[in-house]
């Protein structure tokens, strides 16, 4: 109880009061994290953001309305009732968010299947969602006591490819129509090419996006090794780059210094650095800390940086899938043990092996290989796991005014 009083009054002492209710609006923006790209797609539309993190809010609408429905619709949940609350006084057409694994907005969709149901919530697929399969192995295992899937709703996803509309249906993830249309970053990272004149040339250099932290802690119950085997990659490919003299470009998960929810709890990005340390050897540690790149929010450095490698090799990243829309290679490497973190498409550029041996032969072989033939061998598969659409943009556009009318 002191814990929540806490945390509301660090809400309100950060936040701008504005004593009116929110203005009508068609549109609402479900949660301002990651909402540019939707904000991109509705450059002629006039909408609302809403705050639904709060860490995030710094503006809070206060009225005797506001508060009156959020009381009538509280469950529990304050801030889940104000959202609804000012949702009900908006009466927008759509509700849209980029954040499509927001387990807030699928209980708000859910409560306003009785509330208002005409109003269209909308997701937008942005990360490759492998908490899918990970919430029924846990479930399944019986390590949760309820299955997380059961927790979404969504009216309408736009999905990357037809496996999410596969795996969703089969692990019968309530996502009422599922269309497939491509990566909406691969899209702006085009047009920022085109527009800077950007050239990219091949180096000779392999790419390892780092996935620490994108699985579920539960996970480590039923796989063994788990984060371990997770760092076991580069040391992999540390060792392959000495070994084939190749340079190689290590890219972080997590930005610096990232959100600190608690002052006495680390952040992802010292958690992750924390792991790296404990299972690569002092060697291996100091190259990974002189070849670690550091994110950055703008300027679509990484796409830059895996167009220009030969390679590109991580477990779980999106953006292998976009690698491949972009026709370059990669290696998906599944060292966990586990088959949910296997590549959607199990291929010859797949690994899902714990064996340096094997590893090293499979990403040799695919250096050596061409494009036309890599592709050649992929054939039309990779429009399976992401569609390959130039203007993903456009078809979400046609949706939106279809709902509008």
């Amino acid at each position: 109880m002191i814990n929540f009083f806490l945390k509301i009054f660090k809400t309100f002492s950060k936040s701008k009061f504005k004593f009116i209710n929110p203005p009508r609006v068609d549109i609402v923006i479900f949660d301002n994290e990651s909402s540019n790209p939707i904000k991109e797609i509705l450059t002629d539309k006039k909408y609302l953001i809403l705050q639904t993190r709060r860490e995030n809010i710094d503006t809070l609408f206060v009225s005797l309305k506001i508060f009156f429905l959020s009381v009538y619709y509280y469950r529990g949940n304050f801030l889940s009732s104000y959202i609804i609350s000012l949702i009900k006084i908006i009466k927008p057409k759509i509700v849209i968010t980029h954040i499509d694994n927001s387990y807030k907005f699928s209980e708000v969709a859910l409560r306003f299947k009785k509330i208002n149901k005409k109003i269209k919530f909308i997701a937008v697929q942005n990360g490759a969602r492998y908490e899918i399969l990970e919430n029924d192995s846990l479930y399944k295992k019986k390590i949760r006591k309820e299955n997380y899937n059961k927790k979404f709703f969504i009216h309408v996803l736009f999905s990357l490819g037809r496996y999410e509309r596969e795996i969703y249906k089969k692990l019968h993830v309530n996502v009422i129509k599922n269309i497939p249309v491509g990566s909406l970053a691969v899209e702006k990272y085009r047009k920022f090419k085109k527009k800077n004149k950007i050239v990219v040339k091949k180096k000779k250099q392999i790419c390892l996006l780092s996935d620490h932290g994108t699985w579920q802690s539960e996970m480590s119950y039923i796989t063994n090794n788990l984060e371990k085997n997770f760092v076991l990659l580069t040391e992999f490919c540390l060792k392959f780059s000495k070994e084939y003299n190749y340079k190689l470009v290590i890219c972080q998960k997590r930005m610096s210094p990232g959100y600190r929810a608690n002052p006495n709890e680390k952040t992802d990005f010292e958690y992750e650095q924390i792991a790296y340390k404990k299972f690569l050897n002092k060697e291996h540690y100091k190259k990974y800390k002189k070849l670690l790149l550091k994110r950055k929010k703008t300027g679509f450095s990484t796409y830059k940086i895996m167009e220009e490698s030969e390679v590109l090799i991580s477990t779980m990243s999106l953006m292998l899938r976009e690698n491949l829309l972009l026709r370059n290679k990669i290696l998906a490497a599944n060292l966990t043990g586990n088959l949910i973190y296997n590549f959607p498409i199990n291929s010859f550029f797949s690994l899902n092996e714990n064996n340096y041996d094997i590893f090293e032969k499979k990403l040799s072989n695919i250096i050596k290989m061409s494009n036309k033939k890599y592709f050649g061998k992929i054939g039309r598969k990779v429009d399976y796991c992401i569609k390959d659409n130039k203007y993903p943009s456009k078809i979400i556009n046609t949706y939106i005014e279809k709902y509008l009318r």
